[in-house]
């Protein structure tokens, strides 16, 4: 598979039981814009048709949660240039993510959705959801928002 992998940051608090960051630092506003602009400087330097012509996937944390209008703003514009340079011009190319769904879906995950129906795109999509029920819902709200997001992107 010839698919770029971008790990976004490791905001997400949910305090899974079995969470893999190390650290579980959440990471500042300015760090968080300053990993997305790395991000879309590197999409405009890989060879979407050939080369990566499977696509890409974001991976968090969580990405589809900020609680800042600038990350907010910038992430949007990420998934815009992801659908330029590589969903538009690459009719294969998926856009692949993982997300716990847990997070209200009006912050990251409708306004990207939002963009991919806007662009007609999304035939080249795959959202995945993170189902867990032991270690990942800590409550009943928590596991209602996720079949609450997963019934919205079917």
């Amino acid at each position: 598979m010839a698919m770029v992998q971008y790990g976004l940051w490791s905001n997400c608090t949910n305090q899974c039981d079995f969470c893999l960051l190390q650290d579980r630092k959440y990471r500042s506003e300015e760090e968080r814009l300053n990993m997305l602009s790395s991000v879309k400087e590197n999409i405009k330097l890989l060879d979407w048709k050939n080369k990566f012509s499977d696509g890409l996937s974001l991976l968090g944390g969580e990405v589809y949660y900020t609680d800042s209008e600038k990350v907010k703003e910038s992430f949007l514009d990420l998934i815009e240039l992801i659908i330029k340079e590589v969903l538009i011009k690459n009719k294969t190319a998926k856009y692949s993510t993982v997300t716990n769904g847990i997070y209200d879906s009006t912050i990251l995950l409708e306004p990207t959705l939002d963009l991919m129906k806007k662009y007609n795109v999304l035939d080249q999509v795959d959202i995945n959801f993170s189902w867990d029920l032991k270690y990942r819902f800590h409550t009943e709200e928590s596991l209602q928002s996720m079949i609450k997001n997963v019934n919205l992107v079917y």
